[in-house]
C-alpha cells in the first residue's frame, strides 16, 4: 500500500490513492486506524443484484426501507460492528471496526468502469462518515473553521451555503477544519467538546468559488460529471483538534432584514443536531441512544445560533464580520 494518510486524526492506509488527504506526518510502521482495500479478492466487479452480502442475523441489524435512502445493512457479528452499503451503479462497500484491534477495515468493490474520482468522492464523504459512526463518533453534515483558537461549525440544508461561508471565513484568515463532514470524537463526561480536522479541501459551486480564489475558472471539477469545483487549502488548514466553541444553523433572513444570529435554547439546538447529523435519515434508528446522548451533550454545552442570512454573494463580507464578532 502507499504511505499512510491522515484524516480526522486517524491514520489511513489505502489501496485507492487519496491525493485529497495529507500524508501522515509520522508514517513509520505503526498499524493504521483505517485500512481500505479494493475489490473482492477475485478481481471481479461488484455484484449489484444481491441486496446484502452479509447475513441479516443479528437483532441489532438495521436497514432502512424508505425510498431514496442508501440501502445499508448495519449490524454486529463476532468480528465487530459492520456496515454493508450498496451504491448502484457505483458499487458496494463493506466497512467494519474490529472488536479486538479497533482497526476500521473497508472493502470497496466497484462496479465495472467506475472512475477513480467518483470512488474517491464516495470514500471521502459517505464512507468516511459511516466509518466514524462505527467508531462511535458524532458526525455532522456541516463545515467548520478555526476562530480564536477554537472551532465553529456551520450547519444547514444542502445548498444553503455551508462551504461558501467557510470559504469566505478562510479568505479572512481563518483556517479550515472540515468541509461537509464535521467529526466529534467520543469524550468523557465533563470534558470539552472537540472536533478534529478532516482534509484541506472545499467543494464549491462555480459562482461561490469566485469569492474564495482569483483562479476559480481553473479549479478542477469535483468529478468529471459535476459542476462543483474543488479548492484545496493545505496552507490554510487547521492541524490539531480544537474545542468546538459555537454552532451556527444557516437560515434565510426575512426580506429586507439584515443578518442576525439569535441564540437557540438547548432543546432547539438538539433538534437542529438531529436534523443535521450526517446521514440523518440513514442512521436515524442506528445506535440511537448513543448518538442522542452525544447530541444532548453538545446542545447543552456548545452555544448554538440560528444564522439568518441574506442570500447573495455580495452579503458575505457582512456575514463574516457578524460571525467573527460572535466568536470573539
Amino acid at each position: 500500500m502507499p504511505d499512510p494518510y491522515i484524516v480526522y486524526g486517524l491514520r489511513v492506509r489505502s489501496e485507492l490513492p487519496l491525493p485529497e488527504l495529507l500524508p501522515d506526518p509520522k508514517p513509520g510502521d505503526a498499524a493504521p486506524d483505517i485500512e481500505l482495500r479494493m475489490g473482492d479478492g477475485a478481481g471481479g466487479a461488484a455484484d449489484l443484484s444481491s441486496p446484502w452480502s452479509l447475513p441479516l442475523t443479528d437483532p441489532a441489524d438495521y436497514h432502512p426501507a424508505a425510498p431514496g435512502l442508501l440501502p445499508i445493512h448495519l449490524g454486529r457479528d463476532a468480528q465487530g460492528d459492520f456496515a454493508d452499503v450498496l451504491w448502484a451503479p457505483i458499487g458496494r462497500c463493506i466497512a467494519r471496526t474490529g472488536a479486538e484491534d479497533g482497526i476500521s477495515r473497508i472493502t470497496l468493490i466497484p462496479a465495472a468502469n467506475v472512475p477513480d474520482d467518483m470512488l474517491r468522492l464516495i470514500v471521502l464523504g459517505p464512507i468516511i462518515g459511516i466509518v466514524l459512526h462505527l467508531r462511535g463518533w458524532l458526525v455532522l453534515h456541516a463545515s467548520a473553521v478555526e476562530l480564536n483558537g477554537g472551532a465553529i461549525a456551520i450547519m444547514g440544508e444542502a445548498g444553503r451555503g455551508k462551504s461558501t461561508t467557510a470559504g469566505a471565513l478562510a479568505v479572512h484568515g481563518h483556517r479550515l477544519v472540515a468541509d461537509d463532514v464535521v467529526a466529534i470524537p467520543p469524550a468523557a463526561p465533563g470534558t470539552p467538546v472537540t472536533t478534529v480536522p478532516g482534509f484541506p479541501q472545499l467543494k464549491l459551486w462555480p459562482d461561490a468559488a469566485t469569492v474564495v480564489t482569483d483562479t476559480a475558472a481553473a479549479l478542477p471539477r469535483l468529478v468529471a460529471t459535476a459542476e462543483k469545483r474543488v479548492h484545496r487549502v493545505p496552507e490554510q488548514f487547521a492541524a490539531t483538534p480544537l474545542p468546538l466553541r459555537a454552532l451556527f444553523v444557516l437560515d434565510d433572513a426575512p426580506e429586507g432584514a439584515s443578518h442576525a444570529a439569535p441564540l437557540l435554547p438547548a432543546a432547539d439546538a438538539f433538534i437542529e443536531l438531529v436534523r443535521n447529523a450526517y446521514g440523518a435519515r440513514t442512521f436515524e434508528r442506528a445506535d440511537a441512544a448513543r448518538r442522542f446522548a452525544q447530541m444532548g451533550r453538545v446542545a447543552a454545552t456548545v452555544p448554538t445560533r440560528r444564522l439568518r442570512v441574506r442570500r447573495g454573494l455580495e452579503h458575505l463580507p457582512a456575514l463574516v464580520t457578524l460571525i467573527e464578532s460572535l466568536a470573539s
